[in-house]
């Protein structure tokens, strides 16, 4: 009897083994799936507010663009007189570039030295080019156009831009120390989007060789100012070869004339423009 009753009390709890593992299972996954389903929900709240989220940056980023061209624009006009603008975009349309002397050396020199009917394009294909290089017949027309009074003036015109000139001697491989400290000063400011280095180059065209040499005193000043300033680009700098000399008379700042060591040559003198337009 007492092993009967012995066997009855185990079964019991048995069945109440099973039935508690059961109940706790159904609770288990009744809870798990509460959890998923609201797990579930939250991914999707949070999905969707990534989603705003990402359309109105978006916008925000849209709205930038829109101010930053705005900005520009009006710091162009600010900047730049309206003349100036128009000559430095006519003459970035016509401009085109020209192989390096550094690049095509001896050849391309002496093919400057026989005369303007020979190019420097002439020589063989270059390894590297300057920036955008342009040459007085290209320049010419836009600065006729440009000059109120069409006398061709390109630095009456230029001469209100923040600059630098430079008066070197032929074959000049460095620059006096005054001029270089304030080119260096120049080239140290904060760029803005649209700013740009002109580098004029003046020359005489009765020199022997005047179109290498003042593609030469260009590209010196152009390393300079790259080696100032890593973030001036190639792109940035356009290299403008010049042949009409100016007349001292057109020099407002006195800083601007030669100093004590320089030539009194503006034939061949180098300007340096930054030109945020």
């Amino acid at each position: 009897m007492d092993t009967k009753h012995h066997k009855d009390a185990k079964t019991i709890r048995h069945i109440w083994a099973i039935s508690l593992n059961v109940t706790l299972f159904s609770i288990l996954t009744q809870a798990a799936c509460s959890f998923n389903g609201f797990y579930i929900a939250e991914l999707r709240n949070i999905n969707a507010r990534f989603a705003i989220a990402a359309n109105k940056i978006g916008e925000l980023e849209k709205k930038q663009e829109e101010l930053v061209a705005e900005l520009s624009d009006g710091l162009a006009v600010a900047l730049c007189r309206p003349e100036v603008r128009q000559l430095i975009d006519d003459v970035y349309n016509e401009c085109m570039k020209l192989p390096s002397i550094q690049a095509t050396g001896v050849a391309a020199a002496a093919a400057s030295v026989n005369g303007p009917s020979l190019a420097i394009t002439s020589a063989a294909p270059p390894t590297q080019t300057v920036g955008e290089t342009c040459d007085t017949k290209k320049i010419e027309p836009a600065v006729i156009g440009a000059d109120p009074e069409h006398r061709g003036r390109l630095l009456r015109l230029m001469i209100s831009l923040r600059h630098e000139a430079l008066y070197m001697r032929p074959n000049a491989t460095e620059i006096i120390s005054f001029r270089r400290d304030k080119l260096q000063r120049l080239a140290a400011q904060r760029l803005l989007m649209n700013t740009k280095f002109i580098i004029v180059s003046y020359y005489d065209r009765k020199e022997l060789g005047y179109r290498s040499q003042a593609i030469r005193r260009a590209e010196l000043v152009r390393d300079k100012i790259r080696l100032y300033n890593n973030d001036i680009t190639e792109d940035r700098i356009q290299i403008w070869l010049y042949s009409e000399a100016f007349k001292s008379g057109e020099i407002i700042d006195r800083v601007d004339l030669p100093q004590v060591g320089e030539p009194v040559d503006y034939a061949h003198s180098v300007w340096i423009f930054r030109a945020d337009c």
